[in-house]
């Protein structure tokens, strides 16, 4: 097996193991990705060992070692196939010192100068690439913050409150029997528009990440404004239709008395989902 051959089973083995681990946690993608602060593409190419779509070795290294501790892998564990994967970036141990021989003189027997070790520039160099990657999670995290912090705020806008009269147009030159017959049939509408807006039912919402959540009634009372946990479930019950705004709603669901209600088509900017419960 040629060295490249051998370098690809390696990575290969070293994917298969951080999937088997996220999968026995039973650990999404998304919510690793989330987590670490790396997107999706990133964490399918480690679990799949190929990694031509990574940074450099260096970096590719360092998110392996980070979603190894995230996963709870020992370092005995994941060090093996790093030193296969990366046979470059293994640092040879320095030679354990030598007794002073004669060698070590010069010709006035007088001490030579120690040369420079040849090794400080490599650990410089490392140390310069570890704080590359810190800065670089950190600056990553923080654009995180600031999007979440942004989808939050959208999440806390009002619903506005569309009105539902009933109008009728009746000519100005229509007869008194036209105009009564307009007038009863709006009559009778009416009580029946009220009672399915009186309605009661029960909705439930499963929230799968930290959102911001809020729920009114159909009298406009807020029943729920805030910040709620991820893989929370949340009931309430009163007066139907309900509005409903979910701040980052993928992976939500929402159900109306035991019926689930699909919100793929009622979302606003790609995260944020507003919608009436039931639908009319």
């Amino acid at each position: 097996m040629s060295e490249e051959s051998a370098i690809n089973q390696a990575a290969k083995e070293l994917g298969a193991l951080l999937k088997a681990k996220r999968t026995e946690k039973n650990i999404a993608i998304g919510e690793v990705a989330e987590r670490l602060k790396f997107s999706a593409k990133q964490i399918e190419s480690l679990e799949s060992g190929d990694y031509k779509g990574l940074p450099e070795p260096i970096f590719v290294k360092g998110f392996i070692k980070t979603y190894g501790r995230f996963l709870g892998l020992d370092a005995e564990q994941i060090t093996p196939f790093l030193n296969e994967v990366f046979p470059s970036q293994v640092t040879a141990a320095p030679a354990a010192p030598v007794a002073e021989t004669r060698d070590s003189l010069n010709f006035q027997d007088q001490k030579k100068s120690k040369s420079f070790p040849k090794w400080l520039p490599l650990v410089v160099v490392v140390a310069a690439v570890v704080g590359a990657v810190y800065l670089w999670q950190s600056k990553s995290s923080e654009q995180t913050r600031q999007q979440e912090k942004s989808t939050l705020e959208v999440g806390d806008v009002a619903q506005p409150q569309l009105a539902t009269d009933n109008v009728q147009v009746v000519p100005m030159k229509a007869s008194a029997t036209t105009a009564a017959t307009a007038s009863a049939s709006v009559g009778a509408s009416a009580p029946a528009a009220a009672s399915a807006v009186a309605a009661d039912g029960s909705i439930q919402i499963k929230i799968r990440y930290r959102s911001n959540l809020i729920v009114t009634d159909a009298d406009g009372t807020p029943l729920h404004s805030g910040i709620v946990a991820s893989n929370s479930t949340h009931q309430f019950k009163g007066k139907a239709p309900y509005q409903v705004r979910i701040g980052y709603a993928t992976g939500s669901e929402i159900s109306f008395n035991g019926q689930v209600i699909d919100i793929k088509n009622h979302f606003v900017d790609g995260k944020t989902a507003a919608l009436t419960v039931p639908q009319p």
